[in-house]
């Protein structure tokens, strides 16, 4: 009678304790609300009703967009030229603490604009974040990235209104002055708030997936308004009524004739009457390959420099970049077709901009349909590529595949740069042999001063790996990489992890581009276990995977101290009943420390182990202190508590680490 009653009583705790587990599920399954957590949103976790988010009003403080008609309806008299005007759309709601935020902002020295991320607000919560850039002045250009909030120092303000021509658009008018307001400021005049500022609210009856491939600015009536303001910021501008200059193509190639002849052959099919010059470095052809190149020479009419040895992308390039004649340069793989008409004019068009460094293009794999590189992006893993794998039919989060835009770098197997600012920042370095060498050297441009760009509209096939295989499917390859990969962050540390053209809360490193909640790597305290807490005997239903012991230096993060990472589950069980403790082991003195941690999401863990129940809060990452614990070696456990009887398990790993003294 007794046992049983104990098992109605237990089977009562684990009702309860399973239905707080999917709670506590849900909540970490929503990135976005996780993300609004890691932020300090209290308006958030709250929660904001829609019956009490009103329509925004103009006061002296804050300008609805839908009234910026004249400059009357913005200027006051005797105004202060060092206080702000808030631009925001009446559709919304400015968050609590918006105006606190952005006023702490203004008073930095020399800011002069300000923007936040935004969101919308639904009856069931907060939804579509639009995780903004930095200042990023040619993606202004595509669409108004900067969205429904934006605030504005008077002095700038009054600068810029002084010439504007008004429309009856207010609308257009918003645009008209924040491209205006781009061009007379500098990457350090304006600043990106990474908290949530703004929050439209959804239309009764409104389809909010519609939204995802809006972009606001894109329409055909803002086209004058940019081609006006924006000619007047070019070095050059590339018209019927000027001499186009030239562009040198540099082809790095080896023992790829046939390769070589469809690429140069696209060049001019899509360039007709655009000058230019196609230089071929050829690092060692050998018998057969080298006649056809040479036959190729006269026919196609390049210049053909034999230059054997060691393939070296870097060395090969600014051979190239070395005997070019042209204004700019266009660095280009013999492994591509260029798919797109007029790709020189418009990649020049681009390149011309005084604040333009290197311009790159939509790479597509051979079926035309698949993407190879939308721009690259520094994530927490390192350079990427946006979109790999993807197809070209879809529109990614942010339109990053279809909009033309500001990235940290592009690849070099279709880049263009002016010669001068090529030669400016020492070219490509040529410690780099074979990879990174295009990445390193946009850093070095965007150190210098200049943005990158993707065109989006311009597109090429690269027949990836034609010319030298495939890096992931060799590992000496592999080690190659992973190694100039390291060197590229021993040179640039400062851009670990660092994209400003790419939000910290975005994951890119998929197809898919999704919301990204940062590791806090809080971290934890150890504490001595008393003797009557030291677990008796170990059981092997315990599953437990440590991922990584060492100290913390992973990409993009300084060492802050020692961590530990994994995973863990009771086989058989319903893991919502246990609460685990981290166990360490004093290997020389026998003593036990322990620590209790915050449970991570692990999906995989779910995946690979689909039988086992609730194992998706089973990741653990702990951080700790390296001189909270004495010198010597440590063995690391796991000590699992039911928290429906007392029952409890622990069991030891066999992976140690050792803390020098």
């Amino acid at each position: 009678m007794l046992e049983e009653l104990k098992l109605k009583i237990e089977d009562k705790r684990l009702v309860k304790e399973d239905a707080k587990y999917q709670d506590e599920l849900k909540n970490r399954r929503d990135k976005y609300k996780q993300l609004l957590y890691y932020l300090g949103d209290e308006e958030a976790i709250n929660g904001i009703p829609l019956s009490e988010m009103t329509p925004l009003v103009s006061t002296d403080e804050v300008i609805v967009i839908e009234e910026f008609v004249s400059r009357e309806s913005v200027l006051r008299e005797n105004v202060d030229r060092n206080s702000f005007i808030i631009f925001a759309a009446r559709d919304g709601k400015l968050s609590l603490e918006a105006k606190n935020v952005i006023k702490r902002e203004f008073d930095k020295t020399d800011i002069a604009l300000v923007y936040a991320n935004e969101d919308t607000v639904t009856p069931f919560g907060r939804i579509n974040p639009i995780m903004k850039p930095e200042y990023s002045p040619d993606t202004l250009e595509a669409y108004l990235y900067v969205g429904n909030l934006v605030a504005v120092r008077m002095s700038c303000l009054c600068a810029v209104l002084e010439h504007m021509q008004f429309q009856d658009d207010p609308y257009m008018n918003y645009y008209n002055m924040l491209l205006r307001t781009f061009k007379i400021l500098n990457r350090n005049q304006v600043i990106r708030v990474e908290k949530v500022l703004y929050s439209r609210y959804q239309r009764a009856g409104e389809d909010l997936s519609c939204l995802k491939g809006a972009f606001w600015g894109t329409d055909k009536k803002y086209d004058k308004i940019k081609k006006h303001i924006l000619e007047c910021n070019r070095d050059k501008l590339i018209c019927k009524k000027m001499k186009a200059p030239l562009v040198s193509i540099v082809i790095p190639s080896k023992d790829q004739p046939q390769l070589m002849r469809e690429c140069i052959t696209s060049i001019f099919e899509k360039n007709l009457g655009f000058p230019f010059e196609v230089i071929v470095i050829d690092n060692g052809s050998v018998g057969e390959n080298r006649l056809r190149i040479a036959s190729l020479k006269d026919e196609l009419g390049f210049s053909y420099y034999y230059e054997p040895g060691e393939f070296h992308f870097s060395k090969m390039c600014n051979s190239g970049a070395i005997k070019a004649r042209g204004e700019y340069l266009l660095f280009l793989n013999d492994d591509t077709k260029m798919l797109s008409e007029n790709s020189l004019e418009l990649l020049v068009t681009q390149c011309s901009y005084e604040h333009v460094g290197a311009v790159g293009v939509k790479l597509l794999y051979k079926d035309e349909e698949t993407i190879q590189h939308a721009g690259i992006i520094n994530t927490q893993i390192g350079p990427v590529h946006i979109g790999i794998g993807k197809k070209d039919d879809c529109v990614l989060y942010g339109g990053y595949n279809v909009l033309n835009r500001n990235v940290l770098a592009v690849t070099g197997a279709c880049m263009m740069i002016k010669a001068e600012k090529f030669h400016a920042v020492g070219g490509f370095d040529e410690a780099f042999r074979v990879t990174y060498n295009d990445v390193e050297l946009c850093l070095k441009l965007y150190k210098a001063g200049y943005h990158n760009v993707i065109r989006n509209d311009v597109k090429v096939i690269h027949f990836e790996s034609s010319s030298r295989g495939d890096d992931s499917e060799n590992a000496d390859r592999m080690e190659r990489l992973i190694a100039e990969r390291d060197l590229l962050f021993s040179k640039h540390p400062d851009m670990q992890d660092n994209d400003p053209y790419f939000s910290r809360f975005l994951d890119g490193t998929g197809k898919e581009i999704s919301i990204r909640v940062p590791n806090l790597k809080r971290k934890y305290k150890l504490f001595g276990m008393k003797k009557s807490e030291t677990p008796a005997c170990q059981n092997e239903a315990l599953m437990v995977q440590i991922d990584y012991a060492g100290l913390d230096t992973g990409l993009g993060a300084r060492c802050q101290g020692y961590l530990i990472e994994g995973w863990w589950y009771v086989i058989d069980q319903n893991n919502a009943r246990y609460e685990a403790t981290l166990l360490l082991l004093n290997q020389e003195t026998g003593c036990f420390y322990k620590c209790k941690f915050e449970p991570i999401l692990r999906e995989d863990v779910a995946q690979v182990f689909s039988s086992q129940l609730n194992v998706e809060l089973s990741g653990f990452s702990v951080l700790f202190e390296q001189d909270k614990l004495a010198p010597g070696k440590y063995e690391i456990g796991m000590l699992v508590k039911d928290k429906c009887s007392r029952h409890q398990v622990f069991r030891m790993t066999g992976t140690c680490f050792a803390l020098d003294k």
